[in-house]
């Protein structure tokens, strides 16, 4: 137990051992760098959403018998339930549809001014 810099070891009686508390702080911190790490690989995750059934669209990895990684995003429906036909969609050609799409509608003449524009009619409320 800490308390203004003093700390006092044992202070409370621990309901579990401190072996397991380590392996569950342990397992607990792979957890979050793995999950960490796809969703950084997966850009869109959270954003997609299913055209059929509304669900989001997560990040699937696919390995070919000659050992090629192919990377999708598959309906969370499809995936988890079985209960939607959407089809899976390459990472990279949606991905690269988003790039493009966005960079088109930032290359559009006055879209930035009127960005600024509604950004500080944003702020004055």
């Amino acid at each position: 137990m800490k308390w203004n810099d003093i700390v006092v070891e044992d202070a409370i009686p621990s309901i579990i051992s401190k072996e397991i508390f380590d392996k569950v702080q342990a397992s607990n911190s792979r957890r979050i760098k793995l999950k960490a790490s796809r969703s950084d690989f997966y850009n869109l995750c959270g954003k997609l959403y299913c055209g059929k059934c509304n669900a989001h669209y997560v990040g699937s990895t696919a390995t070919s018998r000659s050992g090629e990684k192919h990377y999708y995003y598959v309906c969370n429906n499809r995936r988890k339930h079985h209960t939607c036909d959407a089809p899976n969609l390459k990472r990279e050609i949606v991905e690269e549809i988003v790039i493009n799409k966005n960079a088109e509608i930032l290359n559009q003449p006055n879209t930035i001014s009127n960005w600024q524009i509604w950004l500080s009619r944003l702020i004055k409320i």
